[in-house]
């Protein structure tokens, strides 16, 4: 399972230090890109085992790899925009977009 810390750059009183859970159903080795969806939840890029989308109010959590229709299956960059689509940049295989519903891949040629 993998862990998320957020780092601080003054110290935390003892009272208030951050407890480090694993989240259920994350089983990441390496998670390298990470953004709220403004909803509670979070979608976390990882190295080699996709995208998951974390849903804060019920604790689930989705896994996205390319059996699922994204490009590549490492997710090094996120991005939402205005219309609330997932953006993913790949290190060799552009962009994958999800609509919520479906994946679209754009290579470097699109």
């Amino acid at each position: 399972m993998s862990n998320i810390v957020i780092a601080q750059n003054k110290p935390v009183p003892p009272k208030l230090e951050p407890k480090v859970q694993p989240i259920a159903g994350l089983n990441a080795k390496f998670i390298v890109a990470l953004i709220s969806d403004g909803e509670g939840g979070a979608w976390i890029g990882t190295e080699d085992d996709g995208v998951f989308r974390y849903n804060n109010v019920d604790g689930k959590v989705t896994q996205f790899t390319t059996k699922d229709g994204l490009g590549d299956n490492n997710a090094y960059a996120l991005a939402i925009d205005k219309l609330g689509r997932l953006w993913v940049g790949h290190l060799n295989s552009g962009v994958s977009v999800f609509n919520g519903k479906d994946w679209k891949n754009y290579d470097v040629v699109d």
